[in-house]
């Protein structure tokens, strides 16, 4: 007895234009730098007797940001910011790379704190999500589908900050009443009310 033997086809890129385009912009870069940033740029606070700061606190965490973001030492970093300023066009002073490693040791980090003194309002909703396997877009390109796999993504958002409070991936049998119970108990604030969105399918 023969038997076939089925082979897999493979897709041909025929929109190579195109293609390469979507390859490319996968490696750009855009940095977005809010204006309240550069304004509050230089030291405002108390002078002191001997040398006073040029550079706020605020100017140093975020080339430190960059620092730790791209893993540069310090001359790269004071470069690449540099290179920032030259780009956006803004004239503004960098601190160089001894002013970092100085400042980096009394730098006090405030992270800011949402929702302090005012009823907590929780958005809960969940969303599904199609898993891919390696080669199933291809597939699809050919007219046919392997199995599929679900998961659901549920999430808990701060009605007022807009902040995401908690989220969790779960199988697509888990029911969103019964994870959000199980979310809720993380949430480290006093809940006055909370709004369930269960979506309709």
């Amino acid at each position: 007895m023969s038997s076939k033997v089925k082979t897999k086809s493979t897709y041909k890129v025929e929109n190579w234009s195109e293609y390469n385009q979507k390859l490319k912009k996968r490696g750009s870069l855009t940095i977005f730098i809010e204006k309240d940033s550069l304004e509050k740029w230089q030291y405002s606070g108390k002078k002191t007797k001997g040398g006073n700061r040029f550079y706020s606190d605020l100017a140093i965490q975020l080339c430190l940001q960059f620092r730790q973001f791209f893993k540069l030492p310090l001359r790269q970093t004071e470069g690449l910011v540099e290179s920032i300023w030259k780009l956006m066009k803004v004239t503004v002073r960098t601190p160089d790379y001894t002013t970092l490693s100085r400042r980096t040791s009394t730098l006090k980090i405030k992270l800011p704190r949402y929702g302090q003194g005012k009823n907590t309002i929780l958005i809960i909703d969940s969303t599904g999500l199609e898993m891919y396997e390696g080669g199933e877009w291809a597939e699809r390109k050919r007219g046919y589908n392997r199995h599929k796999m679900w998961r659901k993504l549920h999430i808990i958002i701060d009605g007022n900050t807009k902040i995401i409070q908690e989220c969790a991936l779960t199988p697509n049998s888990i029911d969103d009443a019964e994870m959000a119970k199980h979310l809720l108990k993380n949430v480290k604030k006093i809940i006055k009310k909370a709004h369930c969105r269960q979506r309709v399918r």
